[in-house]
């Protein structure tokens, strides 16, 4: 199974062919095929690959677009005015990036046992989960510099947020319970997340949209990186200076 995580930051487990927050598998069924044998495994190489040796073709993995500045001149004119600007325009890039990566994103739906629109779904709250963990950006925002037991309690709301939404949505794909059930959980799932994000570091959805609107107008933005198993890093700002937050 292919591995990407992506945007901003990365500490969330995405073990998916495609940006799907966070992971979930449907339980297989127990079947005869079972049993067949593994195949042997592969001997380990007496001493490593040379530089002339055959390497194998990389493995092919979905990209982040990068918007041109006609989509992102577009994209401030369409959310200016709006009541959540940036929030307006993170999910504009959210949904360019499924669309850019449409098979993986069909085949991540198949292989999950949800649909399209659900992985869509998660794509954007696995983003909006990445942008929020950048506690530098987070402390600029609130004037203020975050504990280490608040920058802990962040890392523990993520990881914590992300196994026990496994947990259910592999019982709920399990049971084969109905789309319904299981944006039932999706929503429950972000709303949770925010709230809790919220009462830790004071940030509030005004605040939360300068976020996602300085990040979403990043040159460059958002970024892949790969997952860290601890805390999250000591991330620093992209280098361009005072984004601006559309209006």
């Amino acid at each position: 199974m292919r591995t990407l995580t992506i945007v901003l930051l990365a500490a969330v487990a995405v073990a998916i062919g495609f940006a799907l927050w966070p992971t979930v598998r449907p339980v297989a069924t127990p079947t005869a095929a079972a049993a067949t044998p593994l195949e042997p495994r592969a001997m380990k190489p007496r001493k490593p690959p040379g530089p002339n040796d055959p390497h194998p073709p990389p493995v092919p993995e979905p990209t982040m677009p990068t918007p041109s500045p006609e989509w992102r001149a577009a994209l401030a004119d369409r959310v200016r005015g709006t009541a959540h600007p940036g929030e307006t325009a993170f999910r504009a890039l959210s949904d360019l990036f499924v669309d850019s990566n449409i098979g993986f994103a069909n085949e991540q739906a198949a292989h999950e046992g949800i649909t399209l629109p659900e992985v869509r779904e998660l794509t954007h709250f696995g983003l909006i989960v990445l942008a929020t963990q950048r506690a530098n950006e987070v402390e600029e925002l609130i004037g203020r510099a975050l504990s280490d037991e608040e920058r802990e309690r962040m890392a523990a709301l993520m990881r914590s947020a992300n196994e026990g939404f496994k947990q259910e949505m592999r019982a709920l794909v399990a049971r084969n319970a109905s789309e319904t059930e299981r944006w039932e959980l999706i929503r429950a799932t972000e709303g949770r997340y925010r709230r809790e994000l919220f009462t830790i570091t004071g940030l509030n959805d005004e605040l939360l949209d300068d976020l996602l609107a300085g990040n979403v107008l990043l040159p460059g933005a958002p970024s892949t990186t790969v997952a860290p198993s601890g805390p999250p890093p000591e991330a620093p700002r992209d280098d361009v200076s005072d984004p601006i937050k559309p209006q």
